[in-house]
């Protein structure tokens, strides 16, 4: 039994490849088949030693096939991870390449854009054209912060946030909404109450589409000449729940009988509610409520500020009530200042 052990002992080593302990193990076998002979513990003769010289063949061509397998497809598989490597880095150049080109061409581009803004806003005296010059640096402004965003997350391998910083990021918004403003001519004061330092991504996103829409139906509708603001803040509730509460004041033409629609539908989608009034001056209020709830965060740091409720994808316009023609007719008459 132990001549069987030792050629199976020796197939194992010629199929890891290891040369010397396969010849020792076979200088071993002979040496024992010989000693067990001159000590008559082995009778096999001459056709024995031919038994167990077949066997040990048949073994070690069975461990060298396998070892060549086992080299064949290591080396494949280092093939493949070099491949894969050399891959990613083209990848990463391409993207960088690609990243920095876009931002050369796109921000030279919209910097010129915001610069024929200004020029044209100083140069007009016209109110419509200035309301339209405005609200064109908002787009200028979103679309310059929407390319630094795409730059970012191009650069860090789209690496997607966790939590945003509200706070910041309100005021950075603030600041480019009054600069846009200026830009055409329109005056409007934002004011950023105290908000919670940090958000989820999707209210961060929520909260800009609320400011921006709030900002855009002041800049549309508003009397030329006036002023106009648009404040944000949070009233903290009990336990882990508050009230994100937007208003705009401005003076309009007519007032105002119902909220604009696109905001309305936002608000109730996240559980709240846009309502429109007005000052005891007559001038229009639109206010938007959005009920929040606060989470923990994942590093035990300071809680994240989270939508209590997020239906708006789902809210299609489809399933708004249709509009009856006296709708229409007052629509048309009558359009959804703020």
């Amino acid at each position: 039994m132990f001549p069987e052990a030792l050629i199976f002992a020796i197939a194992v080593l010629l199929s890891h490849r290891r040369w010397v302990g396969s010849a020792v193990g076979t200088v071993g076998l002979v040496a024992y088949l010989i000693s067990c002979t001159e000590l008559a513990a082995y009778d096999g003769g001459i056709a024995g030693f031919i038994d167990f010289g077949y066997g040990w063949l048949t073994y070690s061509l069975i461990g060298l096939a396998a070892g060549f397998v086992e080299l064949r497809i290591q080396r494949e598989i280092q093939r493949r991870e070099r491949a894969a490597v050399e891959h990613q880095q083209a990848v990463e150049s391409l993207r960088a390449r690609f990243t920095s080109d876009m931002h050369d061409t796109i921000s030279n581009s919209l910097a010129t854009e915001g610069a024929i803004i200004k020029a044209l806003a100083r140069g007009s005296r016209d109110l419509g054209t200035n309301r339209q010059l405005a609200e064109l640096a908002l787009v200028n402004t979103e679309a310059s912060k929407r390319l630094r965003q795409l730059v970012t997350q191009l650069s860090d391998g789209d690496e997607r946030q966790i939590r945003i910083r509200l706070q910041a990021e309100a005021k950075a918004l603030a600041t480019s909404i009054e600069n846009g403003c200026a830009a055409g001519g329109v005056s409007l004061t934002l004011n950023v109450g105290t908000l919670p330092r940090f958000a989820s991504p999707v209210l961060g996103a929520h909260f800009t589409a609320i400011m921006r829409e709030l900002a855009t139906n002041v800049i549309r509708h508003s009397l030329p000449g006036t002023e106009s603001s648009l404040t944000v803040d949070v009233d903290r509730g009990e336990h882990d729940s508050a009230v994100l509460r937007f208003r705009t004041e401005n003076e309009a033409a007519t007032s105002l009988t119902r909220p604009p629609r696109s905001l309305s539908r936002r608000a109730q989608a996240l559980g709240g509610s846009c309502t429109t009034g007005s000052t005891h001056q007559g001038r229009v209020v639109v206010e938007v409520v959005q009920p929040l709830r606060f989470h923990a965060s994942g590093d035990g740091d300071e809680v994240d500020a989270v939508c209590a409720r997020d239906d708006f994808t789902a809210a299609e316009p489809s399933a708004a009530p249709l509009e009856t023609s006296a709708d229409r007719d007052e629509s048309a008459t009558k359009s959804e200042r703020v």
